[in-house]
């Protein structure tokens, strides 16, 4: 192995492990990703019993609280017409920590459980997309879309 592969590996390895701390660094939000279940329908007695959610992403320590993330801005608009009613939807960025034990997939559902954007607290979104691979992976970074909040909405 030349010196030049041998450098070129260091320095890779030593980008890699700055990129996390950095990406880590810069996780301000606190997630909940959830993986909806299978749902059974039981032919014989015509009834139909929704599956437990899968808890795919949180804090061990408290659970419920929420995982650490970064969370991007919601940004959109993403229309799509439902009959005659537009639906308005946002998309958003989700960054985990890249040491992560299950990687979350498709349709898993993320919920901004804090964040220093009040707008964000309690928005769900669904991933849509999970990048893979990269020169240097920083962080887990998940592609989410979710429903705009409308005026029509009540806070409770």
């Amino acid at each position: 192995m030349s010196l030049t592969t041998m450098l070129a590996r260091r320095s890779l390895a030593y980008a890699q492990n700055v990129a996390r701390a950095h990406a880590e660094g810069s996780m301000n939000s606190l997630v909940l990703i959830t993986r909806p279940a299978s749902a059974a329908f039981d032919e014989s007695t015509r009834e139909y019993t929704p599956g437990l959610q899968e808890v795919i992403y949180d804090d061990p320590a408290t659970p419920g609280a929420g995982g650490m993330a970064g969370v991007s801005p919601a940004q959109g608009p993403i229309t799509m017409d439902l009959g005659d009613e537009p639906q308005y939807y946002s998309s958003a960025t989700v960054y985990l920590p890249k040491d992560t034990p299950k990687v979350p997939m498709i349709n898993d559902i993320v919920e901004v459980k804090t964040s220093p954007d009040e707008d964000m607290v309690g928005r769900r979104f669904r991933v849509v997309d999970v990048p893979a691979g990269g020169r240097i992976d920083a962080s887990v970074a998940l592609q989410c879309t979710g429903i705009s909040p409308s005026r029509e909405w009540v806070n409770a």
